[in-house]
């Protein structure tokens, strides 16, 4: 297991490696331009022109460039000695002024791109965060962890270039950001060595740190076009698994552990979106009591779903990936549908709004209908038609109705029609859009032969959470495939995600 983790490590160190190789071997050829003598190095050296802005340029924060000034250092007296008899022996014009020539030199104080990362922080990041949540705390801006704190900088700088370009990034593409890549490759190359240092320490606060390097490695690596992502998903439960699974994350782990639970809560959605024989099933053998315990320790308020309805969630997806590769018909499937169903059914939306849950009363009976909605439309959508029909006709439709139409379509229309109303009611009041990713999608293959109106909130709504200032590069997946699914012609669950897309 040791073997497995760390040759998935290695896999993802040589290809940042690679990375920083083709990017060496790309350097743009600039053209000539007058250079600036005032502004500051990296200007300089790119012969552009530079605001002077201090202490960092807005040329550099826009272009993704380390901004360095140069320290003046005064001219020795030789110099200047030398420079007077040069101009003497040139011109016949009266002596010039005694002067103190100043000169350039490269010096850079300690921790640099740290304290970059610092200014970006209270600039740019802390105004979004601001408007989203109020009021927060500054994080501590501790040493030891620089290299973290820059990473996830570098990560919200790789979110706006994204969204800057309406597109998914290909690490090295477009010579003018080889500064930004080169960046990119060598903290990839300090973080992937803190996690093997991790696993190689064994401790606990090790462990619980590694599960944190390895979540910031899976959101760096989804804002490319590229499904390197699934390598660190996998890497996060290979390494669950080696420390002895559910078991030591409750048990042995610092509590609470947060970055486990934080990543785990997306790994549970993740695997929706994945075609069923590609699932993760590094964590099949988690009990529910223990899925609870864990998703407990943190509410996530990118995946506000109450808990009863995760874990129905979570057996519905394993009932696919048993479904899908079972080499015989499983017994007792129409009843293990059936009592899925009865269990998602037996959700009490008004025990869960006045829980203890930070979204408020209204808010959490909005969002727990949206969520139990959305689940329903998710079992129609996966689950044998055979058996979601005979569920239906015999606890959803009057006996009248269902000699004149099939159950099933009944069923199916009913709750997506909910569905959608429900999130054309709360979508344009929500402040944080992101948390309606997974609604959304699960509404945008239910509703593939439905009106076209539909087909055009769904797309504008991700198209939405798409320019919010704190969704991830998964939207651009998640809004290429729905697309790509509504020109194929297919309806089927499968046919959309048949491929990986990260839903979480």
């Amino acid at each position: 297991m040791a073997n497995e983790m760390s040759a998935e490590l290695v896999w993802v160190s040589n290809t940042a490696d690679d990375i920083a190789g083709q990017i060496a071997t790309h350097e743009p050829k600039r053209r000539w331009s007058s250079r600036s003598r005032t502004g500051c190095l990296t200007c300089r050296k790119r012969r552009i022109k530079c605001d002077e802005e201090t202490p960092v340029c807005r040329r550099c924060i826009i272009g993704g460039q380390t901004c360095r000034y140069g320290k003046l250092v005064p001219a020795s007296d030789a110099e200047i000695a030398a420079r007077r008899s040069r101009e003497d022996s040139s011109s016949t014009s009266p002596p010039a002024q005694s002067v103190q020539r100043r000169v350039f030199i490269e010096a850079e104080p300690p921790d640099w791109e740290y304290l970059q990362a610092i200014r970006y922080y209270h600039t740019i990041a802390k105004p979004l965060l601001v408007a989203q949540y109020g009021d927060i705390p500054d994080p501590k801006f501790e040493p030891h962890d620089a290299t973290h704190f820059v990473c996830n900088t570098l990560c919200s700088h790789l979110q706006s270039v994204c969204k800057a370009r309406g597109r998914l990034l290909r690490m090295g593409e477009d010579p003018g950001l080889s500064t930004l890549w080169m960046n990119c490759a060598r903290y990839l190359l300090k973080i992937i060595t803190f996690i093997n240092s991790c696993i190689e320490s064994k401790s606990q606060e090790h462990s619980s740190m590694a599960f944190n390097y390895m979540f910031t490695l899976m959101c760096f690596d989804l804002h490319f076009d590229s499904q390197l992502w699934l390598a660190h998903v996998k890497g996060f439960l290979v390494y669950a698994e080696y420390i002895g699974g559910a078991d030591a994350v409750i048990n042995w782990l610092p509590k609470p552990s947060l970055p486990f639970c934080r990543f785990f809560s997306k790994v549970i959605m993740f695997n929706t979106t994945m075609p069923p024989e590609r699932q993760f099933l590094q964590y099949s053998n988690y009990s529910d009591a223990e899925i609870k315990t864990i998703l407990e320790f943190e509410f996530d308020e990118e995946i506000p779903c109450p808990m009863h309805i995760r874990l129905f969630i979570i057996h519905v997806t394993r009932l696919r990936h048993k479904i899908a590769t079972a080499d015989a018909p499983i017994p007792n499937l129409t009843e293990t549908t059936h009592g899925l169903f009865h269990n998602l059914a037996k959700f009490d939306l008004q025990l869960w709004a006045k829980g203890d849950n930070p979204l408020g009363e209204e808010a959490a009976k909005d969002m727990g209908q949206l969520y139990h909605l959305a689940a329903w439309q998710y079992a129609i959508l996966t689950l044998p038609q055979s058996a979601t029909r005979s569920w239906a006709q015999k606890y959803e439709l009057p006996v009248a109705e269902t000699s004149e139409i099939d159950p099933y379509l009944v069923f199916r229309y009913s709750k997506r029609s909910m569905l959608v109303e429900k999130l054309r009611k709360i979508f344009p009041t929500l402040l944080y859009p992101v948390a309606l990713k997974w609604p959304l999608l699960v509404a945008g293959v239910a509703i593939v032969d439905n009106a076209t109106e539909d087909r055009d909130f769904i797309e504008q709504s991700l198209e939405t959470l798409l320019s919010h200032p704190l969704s991830d590069g998964g939207v651009f997946l998640c809004l290429q495939r729905m697309r790509a699914f509504w020109d194929s012609g297919k309806t089927a669950w499968e046919d959309c995600f048949h491929e990986p897309v990260p839903a979480g």
